[in-house]
């Protein structure tokens, strides 16, 4: 691969990287109002994907939006918010 190739390529990884949206597990349990022992429990279940640098656990934006709609679901209304309830 020549030099430029190889400083393209490096570009478009760059790129990509900057539209990863990593959060910590701090914030995330505080997002979703649960205890970080809560959320770990998800994360060790599989159920919330993570990504494991040196004793940091972070979390991809895009991976929590997911979870969030999986517990999402319409029905009838138990609460305050009408027609929604989280599972």
């Amino acid at each position: 691969m020549g030099a430029l190739a190889t400083s393209k390529h490096w570009r478009s990884e760059m790129t990509q990287l900057e539209k990863i949206n990593l959060l910590s597990l701090n914030y995330v349990s505080g997002k979703l109002g649960l205890h970080k022992s809560t959320v770990s429990r998800h994360i060790k279940a599989g159920r919330l994907p993570c990504c494991r640098i040196g004793s940091r656990v972070l979390i991809r934006e895009q991976d929590l939006i997911e979870f969030i709609e999986k517990h999402i679901s319409v029905g009838e209304s138990s609460g305050s918010r009408e027609g929604v309830h989280y599972a």
